[in-house]
């Protein structure tokens, strides 16, 4: 060490004689084998590499999966977008059918039958059009169907539901009734409500379920040879019609219209108390002779009340059912209703209904059927040509006769909407939509009673087999849950549930249905539906029979009978 110390540490310098001590550095010792050699440093080069490499493939696979998913995105937004334009367009060719139809009131007042326009073209660009068409809804594959064509399940007895055999059996058409009494209102909201009576099926409701086309009759209803397939079965059936192919073609829930003349003024009822007011309606339709008869016949029997089956049997027995007992259909009635329902179209009907009603079977129905076939445009324009024509005896129309009208005021229709993307021959569909509504036009504003989506229709009914089919000896299970039973004792100490609730027994049904029919105590609820405008002016203005204190009244004992639909509730 000191050796080391000696060598490396001091050093003489001379100068000049002098000697200088310069600082010691220190050195570390080194072996003998590794002397001059220096350590060496680990390689990394090649980690930093796959690191950067790891790190640039994590990124690349978030940004392609971001791509994808911002495609992704981009595609959904873009089907959603398209799906509700298809929506949009159907709701537009439904708005269409009822501009057309609210255009030809008075046509459809004298009997005749409404004209539709069966497609549109709303836009076109130079890759995309939107598409409106009218799908076959009928039983013969009509674009339009009168709901007054069908009987109405809420005033149908047992007995005329007993008629529509082989469809409906003696002891399910009691079921129905009885059914039909136990729900809320006494009257069902929807055909769909059936379903809930045992023995209803959806094929008894709908027909063969395997036969329903919806998107299928969308696709083949410009084929020129299913038009012609169409003509030949309805030359083969002859003037009888197709048959029903379930309950639906035959039953309704929307048969209701206003009663009001030709044109357009309420009818007079020929029951009120009779006033000056009165005398000058009648005089100016149907002369001063007539006004006087029925002066006379008031002033005399004052508080008499002609009823229904007399009416009509005076009226089958005026003119031999010519012309003149219409004008009297046309013109008076018997109280002070605005709406009547359950009237049947003997214009439109089929056999099936027609031999429903009362006083009528099969063979007479047949007859009617044949008989109208050869009516002029003014024979249509009533219900009393069945006696002129000899298809019906007096009595037999006068039955029948107060169930009758010549007219329909609700028509259902069948709408596609559809969005086309694509140039010349390719062509493809990118979205649609169908909707079944039923448009009312028994109020001066025309309206949407029913409303619904079926363009899966199709789809629900081949799916239908994967639900599990409900137990048959299992008895439902009783207990509510917790939140259940407090909110029925929550209910039971506000008092009487709400108007706009339903509530469900054990097995799931409905007990009463949900109402939006306005309180009778709320003075904010609104008024009811308008009504037609004489559009006389002056004491004209409510152009009904009696005073304008009793106007509008229902006589006692007779419940008001007011449109139903999507914006009004029960009736």
């Amino acid at each position: 060490m000191c050796v080391m110390l000696r060598r490396q540490g001091v050093e003489a310098a001379r100068d000049g004689g002098e000697r200088r001590l310069m600082p010691l550095r220190l050195r570390t010792p080194v072996s003998k084998r590794g002397r001059g050699r220096r350590a060496p440093r680990p390689r990394r080069h090649g980690v930093i590499i796959l690191v950067v490499f790891v790190i640039i493939s994590g990124a690349a696979l978030i940004m392609t999966s971001l791509s994808y998913l911002g495609r992704a995105e981009m595609h959904s937004a873009g089907r959603v977008g398209r799906v509700n334009q298809a929506q949009a367009l159907a709701w537009s060719g439904v708005q269409a059918v009822m501009a057309e139809l609210d255009s030809q009131r008075q046509e459809m007042l004298d009997g005749r039958d409404p004209q539709v326009t069966d497609a549109w073209s709303l836009y076109g660009t130079g890759t995309e059009r939107g598409m409106v068409q009218l799908l076959p809804v009928g039983p013969d594959d009509e674009l339009i169907v009168s709901e007054s064509a069908k009987l109405d399940i809420n005033l149908a007895d047992a007995d005329s539901l007993a008629r529509l055999e082989p469809l409906i059996a003696p002891d399910l058409a009691a079921a129905i009734v009885e059914a039909r009494s136990a729900r809320a209102g006494g009257r069902f909201d929807s055909l769909t409500d059936l379903l809930e009576v045992s023995g209803v099926t959806p094929e008894l409701l709908w027909g063969p379920l395997e036969k329903v086309q919806v998107q299928r009759a969308a696709e083949s209803d410009g084929d020129a040879d299913v038009h012609f397939e169409r003509r030949l079965r309805r030359l083969e059936r002859g003037v009888s019609g197709p048959s029903p192919r379930g309950l639906a073609d035959v039953l309704t829930v929307f048969s209701i219209e206003p009663v009001i003349q030709t044109t357009g003024r309420y009818r007079i009822n020929i029951n009120a108390k009779y006033d000056d007011r009165m005398h000058r309606r009648i005089a100016r339709r149907y002369g001063e002779d007539l006004a006087d008869l029925v002066r006379n016949f008031r002033t005399n029997e004052p508080d008499r009340v002609l009823a229904e089956g007399e009416w009509y049997t005076l009226l089958s027995q005026t003119d031999a059912g010519g012309g003149q007992t219409d004008e009297y259909l046309d013109g008076f009635c018997l109280d002070e209703q605005k709406f009547a329902q359950g009237r049947v179209d003997l214009n439109r009907a089929p056999v099936e209904v027609l031999a429903a009603l009362p006083g009528l079977d099969a063979d007479l129905a047949s007859a009617l059927v044949a008989g109208r076939e050869a009516l002029s445009a003014r024979d249509r324009a009533g219900t009393a040509w069945p006696i002129a024509s000899g298809a019906l005896t007096p009595a037999q129309w006068a039955a029948a006769a107060p169930r009758l009208t010549w007219r329909t005021s609700a028509w259902r229709v069948r709408v596609l909407g559809r969005v086309l993307i694509g140039e010349e021959e390719h062509v493809e569909t990118a979205a649609e939509c169908v909707y079944e509504a039923v448009i009312d036009l028994s109020s001066p504003q025309p309206r949407v009673a029913y409303l619904r989506d079926i363009t899966m229709l199709e789809t629900a009914i081949a799916l239908r087999h994967l639900s599990p089919p409900p137990p048959d000896d299992e008895e439902p299970e009783a207990e509510d849950s917790e939140i259940e039973r407090e909110a029925e004792a929550e209910g039971a100490a506000a008092g009487s549930p709400s108007r706009f609730s339903s509530r469900r027994d054990a097995s799931g049904r409905l007990i009463d249905r949900a109402t939006f029919a306005p309180d009778p105590g709320d003075r904010t609820a609104p008024s009811p539906d308008p009504t037609y405008d004489a559009g006389d002016g002056g004491d004209e203005a409510d152009d009904r029979g009696g005073s304008s204190a009793t106007s509008g009244a229902a006589p006692s004992g007779q419940r008001t009978v007011r449109p139903i639909g999507r914006w009004t509730g029960g009736g």
